[in-house]
């Protein structure tokens, strides 16, 4: 395949870092989990917050945190280069499958292709948008949440 550039851990957790420090996911606690090319896992340990009445993880934060990761490995694979572009998440179509209890963690995958396409589209100052898949499972291994997150890469604003 085509040489790709991929950018050191240190620009990663940097990029990663400036994208999480904001008050609402310091409140939901999200775990960064691991990281690598086209791949991000984030978890959530859940407490009493983050229940409802069923005594199991409420949408929203499932929601939240599959948005995350599906931006997230975005962002992970742009690194530095993130000041060249725009990140925005445009959909997110979730699907609760089972129910979240415990310790769930979302796995944001894209692929090499979607690799090569979103830093051509950054290197040559076009758009595009990218379906990130997302998994969440539990403790067990069994899937809770399936999505896709459509994120939308163009050119930063001068």
């Amino acid at each position: 395949g085509a040489n790709i550039n991929v950018h050191t851990m240190d620009n990663k957790e940097s990029a990663m870092s400036n994208q999480f420090e904001m008050p609402w996911v310091t409140m939901l606690a999200p775990e960064f989990v691991s990281m690598s090319e086209g791949s991000l896992t984030l978890a959530l340990s859940p407490t009493e917050m983050h229940m409802n009445h069923n005594n199991d993880i409420n949408a929203g934060p499932l929601f939240s945190l599959t948005e995350m990761a599906g931006m997230g490995v975005v962002v992970g694979v742009l690194g530095q280069r993130i000041k060249d572009a725009f990140v925005v998440c445009k959909n997110v179509s979730i699907d609760f499958v089972a129910r979240a209890q415990g310790k769930i963690s979302f796995n944001a995958t894209i692929s090499q292709d979607q690799i090569r396409t979103i830093l051509q589209a950054v290197n040559s100052g076009n758009g595009v948008n990218e379906v990130v898949e997302v998994i969440g499972t539990n403790g067990e291994g069994k899937v809770c949440t399936k999505a896709q997150v459509v994120c939308v890469i163009k050119p930063a604003r001068a």
